[in-house]
């Protein structure tokens, strides 16, 4: 004799609760306060950084066609750079020289600015063969990385010019690369989108690991950034959340997330990019067209 339906569903929810009471999730050690709204308009905001001094928020606007420059207290606009000159930008940096890099996707190139403040001159373009690249990286030593996304590759630039090209790293092709990040030791990071994983490479581009699957479970990360103590910053886009990664450990401190319709002021919606300083945390909320600061106590 076959059992109930209802017996069935009931033992199969059992078991389900039963399995996700036993997953492992690392415990939450941080919180997280909303303290400014942009009130500027935004299409789209993509990757954003502070300057050396920390006195701009430099904001990579894709459908702005821009870079758009806030004060990072009230994350009021107070200038523009690229208007007329950049196409789709996706990311924002600045070198060792004080310059500040943008990976200007619709133009399929690094476009390198003299920063002036709150506005900007355009200074050299960079190419390596690049198409719809989105992510950019600077060295101390000049050495620049890009993230050639629409080819799916990592070039690194010396001097402007591209030298050398990766396609893949720990035996799977990249797909969609997004950002690409130095870390304080000396290593890179590469958000490998279309993977759901974050890859460590050396500075000559060789695979040493990969973040991926459980615990962090990423679906299509964006961007990433790191803080004074070495904590990891990841925009996880399609999860609608930021992740706070420990040193070292790379276990999981805080997630600022919504999981469900991204409504009200501390929702995010396919939040893109992130950035941070000292106790702050600035967000790209890409898909609800604003900028986002946070402050978190450890």
């Amino acid at each position: 004799m076959f059992p109930h339906p209802r017996s069935l569903v009931k033992t199969f929810a059992a078991c389900l609760l039963a399995a996700l009471a036993a997953t492992p999730f690392p415990a939450v050690s941080a919180e997280s306060r909303l303290i400014a709204v942009s009130d500027g308009k935004f299409r789209q905001p993509h990757d954003l950084t502070l300057d050396p001094a920390g006195r701009y928020l430099y904001v990579a606007d894709l459908g702005g066609h821009a870079v758009k420059v806030l004060d990072p207290l009230t994350l009021k606009t107070v200038g523009i750079i690229g208007a007329g000159e950049l196409r789709s930008p996706h990311d924002v940096e600045f070198d060792a020289a004080g310059r500040l890099l943008v990976a200007d996707s619709g133009n399929a190139r690094i476009a390198v600015y003299r920063v002036e403040g709150a506005g900007g001159t355009l200074v050299e373009t960079w190419t390596g063969g690049l198409s719809s690249p989105e992510g950019i990286a600077a060295a101390p030593d000049g050495t620049a990385y890009a993230t050639d996304t629409g080819k799916g590759g990592i070039v690194l630039f010396r001097n402007g010019k591209a030298v050398q090209r990766i396609e893949s790293a720990g035996g799977k092709q990249l797909i969609r690369p997004h950002d690409i990040h130095r870390l304080r030791d000396g290593t890179l990071l590469v958000v490998d989108s279309g993977n759901h994983r974050l890859v460590v490479l050396d500075k000559d581009l060789r695979f040493l690991a990969a973040l991926q699957g459980a615990p962090w479970r990423f679906n299509e990360p964006k961007y990433v950034s790191e803080d004074e103590s070495s904590r990891l910053l990841v925009a996880d886009e399609y999860n609608h959340r930021i992740l706070i990664l420990a040193s070292g450990t790379r276990d999981i401190q805080l997630s600022i997330a919504t999981f469900d319709t991204p409504k009200g002021p501390d929702k995010l919606n396919k939040p893109e990019g992130v950035t941070v300083k000292n106790d702050t945390i600035w967000v790209a909320d890409t898909y609800n067209d604003r900028i986002l600061s946070f402050r978190i106590s450890w």
